[in-house]
């Protein structure tokens, strides 16, 4: 792994993390002092709608580009013919999406089962509408573009192109509603119309860069971009199942619960998406290195990638989570103007959930780049199935812990069984999988629920919380020493490459 490129790769995923970071921490109480908490409600679930509305196109576009990646720098002329094929597709869904949401504009009939307000319900389904319209022009044409001229080197390019749009995006947001009380619609209309600018600029960008690289556009071929659309389907059924944990939660507790309820958990939520967010800014450089070590069948760089992604979450994101955990309830006070109340049973069980999803990472990489997409979808399908039975089962008993207790037990069943796949596809390429540092991991992951576990209970006896938090973080630090101890040849390794 090429540390350098590493980094340049990612510092624009930092730059985004630090940008939603920022943005969600002054969000929130902007929102909250000139709204309504029905209406900051209905924007949550918004943003968590629109997510669905792009997915068929975001679905061919994965297959798409990992097809590309397979084939490499070289196959220009089949790199362009896959995605020049695979553009009037997009757009056809898109217009078919349009035409549905114009339906449920007049008849609201999906609408209605949701807690809405009802003075901004039509502006909620109008706003959907906006965003499908827009995404003619924008998400079903350029990350097909952006993603395939990653290979050719210029993925921190795009990224930081894509960064900047977000940061913009949302500065003009949080301003409008601050210094101009802009209401719900409106405010929505700023940020769509901050993305089209920005496409356009990023359009620009893409004509000199294909110009360079000497990248010709091919003729459209409709039967193969059928054909690709088709075998996208299980990526596009597997990103919807998969969501159902994410921005599909905001749906289902829409149904259940309050208003009230659906910003609590989104607010306690929004804090532990942070640190997946963190983890997914490495995500597109570890899997280009990964596809490439595999593709090249060089199995000591797979085993370090895999060595130097252990040491990351061991030595950064856990620690980061375990220190964060003794502030957070102060920091949600303060950050939401003591308008929300705090569940710390429901963030401590939601920081486990990362925990695991941290170990989850590689497997869910490798299983996607290498397009097991029937085995994906079946495992995302059972653990999305399972949240929902739990949730529905169980949320008269436990009511806001049934979310977060079914998306922890939905991550361990995810994990368990993307073991399983992955052990079975490296026996496929003859690869043996180094395990100890995986080990390690997983003694890490014990060692933090525990302190988790007993801070919760730090209302009977604060000293003896207190020694056994620390008897927790001694073992956690004893482990990582004897991770770095097994890892000193992976280390000279990497130092000698770069």
């Amino acid at each position: 792994m090429n540390i350098k490129k590493f980094i340049i790769s990612s510092s624009a995923r930092w730059f985004d993390l630090f940008t939603t970071a920022v943005f969600s921490i002054i969000a929130v109480p902007i929102m909250l002092s000139k709204w309504s908490v029905e209406t900051y409600a209905a924007w949550i679930l918004l943003m968590g709608i629109t997510t669905y509305v792009n997915m068929p196109t975001k679905g061919l576009n994965t297959y798409i580009f990992s097809k590309n990646l397979q084939l490499g720098k070289t196959k220009k002329k089949e790199i362009s013919k896959n995605i020049t094929s695979s553009l009037p597709i997009t757009i056809f869904i898109t217009l078919v999406t349009i035409f549905f949401l114009t339906i449920e504009f007049k008849y609201e009939l999906i609408t209605n089962n949701l807690n809405i307000a009802e003075t901004i319900k039509k502006e909620f389904i109008l706003a959907l509408l906006l965003f499908a319209v827009s995404s003619l022009i924008t998400f079903s044409i350029s990350p097909f573009y952006t993603q395939a001229l990653s290979i050719f080197g210029y993925l921190p390019l795009f990224t930081w192109s894509g960064s900047v749009r977000i940061f913009i995006g949302y500065l003009l947001l949080i301003s409008g509603i601050y210094f101009y009380n802009t209401s719900f619609l409106i405010s929505f209309i700023i940020l769509t119309t901050s993305n089209i600018f920005f496409h356009l600029g990023e359009y620009i960008i893409i004509f000199f860069v294909l110009k360079k690289e000497k990248i010709k556009y091919e003729p459209i071929n409709i039967k193969q971009g059928v054909n690709d659309f088709l075998k996208s389907i299980w990526i596009s059924l597997t990103n919807i199942t998969e969501t159902i944990g994410t921005h599909g939660m905001r749906i289902i507790i829409s149904t259940l619960a309050s208003p009230m309820t659906l910003v609590m958990f989104a607010t306690i939520r929004t804090i532990t998406n942070m640190f997946m967010q963190l983890l997914d800014t490495i995500r597109s450089p570890l899997l280009i290195v990964i596809m490439e070590s595999i593709s090249e069948k060089d199995k000591k760089k797979i085993n370090i990638n895999f060595k130097l992604y252990y040491l990351f979450i061991s030595i950064i994101v856990y620690p980061l989570l375990i220190i964060f955990h003794f502030f957070v309830e102060d920091v949600y006070k303060i950050w939401t103007l003591g308008n929300i109340k705090f569940n710390l049973e429901t963030y401590s069980i939601l920081v486990v959930a990362v925990l695991v999803a941290c170990i989850n990472f590689p497997y869910r990489i490798i299983i996607s780049g290498n397009n097991l997409i029937k085995r994906q979808f079946l495992i995302i399908s059972i653990k999305s199935l399972f949240l929902i039975i739990f949730i529905y089962s169980f949320y008269e008993d436990f009511k806001i812990l049934s979310f977060s207790i079914a998306i922890l037990l939905s991550e361990l069943i995810e994990l368990l069984f993307n073991y399983l796949v992955i052990e079975s596809f490296f026996k496929k390429i003859k690869f043996r999988y180094d395990k100890h540092l995986l080990l390690g991991v997983l003694i890490n992951l014990i060692i933090s629920s525990s302190i988790f576990v007993i801070y919760l209970l730090n209302d009977i006896y604060i000293n003896d919380s207190m020694f056994f938090i620390m008897i927790c973080v001694l073992l956690y630090l004893l482990n990582i020493i004897l991770m770095l101890k097994n890892s000193k040849i992976l280390i000279k390794r990497v130092m000698q490459n770069n």
